[in-house]
């Protein structure tokens, strides 16, 4: 999968985030600082940040309207699409997105598609599986702390190339790692579909 992200030197982003870690401790409420302070020290560490806004534009929609990219909670079995203007979220499951855990972006996302008067249902039956992460790559600590990207297939069948995440702040995110997904394992996944 290729998307948009953000990188600079490894040198240069180390002394980006010394200096935003002195403002971090100097005042620890600032949640702008702090996610650019674990943005530099991701790039610091190498990784590569993607703005979710700008990669699920750039991926686009496909003919009948929905992201060709989905985010999701490393967690879930699947990311429901949930449409509401003026926002666009994915979703553990269907529902009033205020009482569920769930990636927002704003409706300008998708310009000219997404907006006021867009003629789209209060919740969809659009779904996804969210990929599994295979054992070298899966995280040690709690799934719940990450999110997954991945080319969406909004129908009865499992993704292929997912980017493991780390929300960072905002719509910013760390990729962790990136991976294809067997045959088998693909076919493990197909077992949770449940018509």
């Amino acid at each position: 999968m290729d998307v948009p992200t953000i990188s600079i030197p490894k040198e240069q982003a180390l002394a980006a985030y010394k200096q935003y870690r002195q403002a971090v401790r100097d005042n620890p409420n600032n949640k702008e600082d702090r996610a650019i302070m674990l943005g530099y020290r991701a790039l610091a560490k190498g990784r590569a940040i993607i703005n979710i806004v700008d990669a699920l534009r750039a991926a686009g929609l496909d003919e009948q309207g929905r992201p060709k990219l989905a985010i999701g909670m490393a967690h879930w079995q699947y990311a429901h699409l949930n449409l509401r203007v003026p926002l666009l979220a994915f979703a553990e499951r269907n529902g009033h997105m205020g009482k569920l855990r769930c990636v927002v972006v704003p409706s300008g996302t998708f310009a000219g598609n997404v907006k006021d008067g867009w003629e789209a249902p209060r919740y969809s039956r659009w779904r996804a599986l969210v990929p599994m992460i295979p054992p070298p790559i899966r995280p040690a600590s709690a799934l719940s702390n990450y999110h997954i990207l991945w080319e969406a297939v909004w129908e009865a069948a499992p993704p292929r190339d997912p980017l493991l995440l780390r929300h960072l702040g905002g719509y910013l995110y760390a990729v962790l790692a990136a991976w294809n997904l067997t045959e088998l394992e693909r076919a493990v996944m197909g077992a949770r579909i449940v018509q």
